[in-house]
This record gives structure tokens, sequence and C-alpha cells, in this order.
């Protein structure tokens, strides 16, 4: 299991959020989004080009896409610069549905 400890999180409020995680990721840091309860965070292993860690629920090392799908499922358009930004990074993403995070890291 991957420590997520020592990466610095982000409570989802909107634009001042998002823009702090574009920060983060184009310097290539991890950082931790918890999404809101209305927050869908559950992609499949295969949509997202990821696999399922059994032991902890959380699909991991998904494509940087998968911040793109989310977005779309949830009606955040801008988690599409995300993706663009993740992939020019060469950052990964990790799903949490239990906790509602998003992590995104190398």
């Amino acid at each position: 299991m991957r420590d997520y400890s020592n990466m610095p999180v982000a409570e989802w409020a909107g634009k001042p959020t998002l823009l702090h995680a574009e920060a983060q990721i184009s310097h290539a840091e991890p950082v931790i989004l918890v999404m809101g309860d209305d927050f869908d965070v559950s992609l499949d292993a295969d949509n997202c080009g990821g696999r399922l860690d059994e032991a902890t629920g959380i699909v991991v090392d998904c494509k940087p896409e998968a911040l793109a799908l989310l977005g779309e499922r949830n009606n955040i358009p801008e988690f599409a610069d995300l993706a663009r930004i993740a992939t020019t990074a060469a950052q990964v993403v990790d799903l949490d549905p239990a906790r509602r995070r998003i992590v995104i890291h190398d």
C-alpha cells in the first residue's frame, strides 16, 4: 500500500482548490483532493488504465485522463485541464472512493 501521509491535502472548494492543484501538479508535486459528498470518485481500473488494490479498494496508477472522465461525470469541466497538466508532468492518479479522495502523484 502506498503511503499518502506526507502528501498535501486540499478539501475541494471549487476554483481556489483547482488553482492550488494546478500549481502542485505543474511542479510535479503530489496533491490529494478530498471531494464533497456529492462527487462520484468511482472509476473501475479498466476505464482509467490503473489497477485495483484489493486490500484497500483504491484504484491505483490511473492515467491522468481519469481526471477528465471524473470531470465529465461530475460536471467539472476544469478537470480536463488538470488531466492535461498531469500528463505533461508525468503524474498518475489514485482514486479512493471510500474517502472521496483523488491522489495525484508521480
